[in-house]
């Protein structure tokens, strides 16, 4: 197969922890990128965008896992993209609700994670990991995989986050979504309705009994996702 494939992470993670994702793909014939969020950019309309998009070869397929995958999600509807597959998992067409889109969390949540992020980072990203981990108890297994990044930069993922809209949809390009059941943070329900919203180029499935990181450390969920992708499975 041998098609080039960049993963993206999510808020607040460097890219090893989709390396797990990468590896698995590997073994179905993929060539696996994993790409660094570009911290240090202002969360404008264009710069994470660009950024992300000078790495990308012609008609690469793109990975994103929450925040990575609104951000694939965007850069296939960039104008002249040349983005020949999509694959999100635990991502929302809009992260909070609105008064047209209510399968999302609810914007005071957001709200308060970004208000509180700039006097106590370390407190909020705990919370958020937990968010990640719901209802699983225990240490969260993503806290290795945490962005050494400065707080100040982080922060402005927590606003991209607020800001990404993506209910405008694709109709280029084929569009893979996978939801957790459980997730705390992207509801199940938004399948339905990003399946409702979009054309026929979306493709969305559940993963039941699976948390927001399951959908990226799991071994059967990240083993049912590559075997999904290479048609192993319907």
């Amino acid at each position: 197969m041998n098609t080039a494939l960049y993963l993206l992470p999510g808020w607040p993670f460097r890219a090893e922890v989709m390396h797990p994702l990468a590896l698995a793909l590997q073994t179905h014939g993929y060539s696996t990128h994993c790409l660094e969020l570009p911290w240090h950019i202002e969360p404008d309309d264009t710069g994470w965008l660009d950024t992300l998009a000078h790495q990308l070869p012609d008609h690469a397929w793109v990975l994103g896992w929450s925040l990575g995958g609104m951000l694939a999600h965007a850069l296939a509807q960039r104008p002249g993209t040349t983005i020949a597959r999509v694959i999100t998992l635990g991502a929302n067409a809009r992260f909070t609700q609105s008064t047209e889109w209510r399968s999302a969390l609810p914007a005071d949540t957001l709200h308060h994670f970004t208000r509180q992020f700039s006097d106590t980072p370390d407190r909020v990203i705990k919370r958020f990991l937990a968010l990640c981990a719901y209802p699983h108890r225990g240490a969260p297994p993503l806290k290795q995989y945490l962005s050494t990044a400065p707080a100040a930069e982080l922060a402005k993922g927590l606003h991209l986050l607020g800001r990404l809209d993506n209910r405008s949809g694709m109709t280029h390009c084929r569009h893979d979504a996978f939801f957790a059941e459980l997730d705390a943070l992207v509801p199940s329900t938004a399948r339905d309705d990003m399946k409702h919203l979009y054309s026929s180029h979306f493709h969305g499935t559940l993963m039941p009994g699976m948390a927001h990181a399951d959908l990226v450390t799991n071994p059967a969920t990240i083993a049912s996702i590559a075997s999904i992708l290479t048609g192993g499975a319907s």
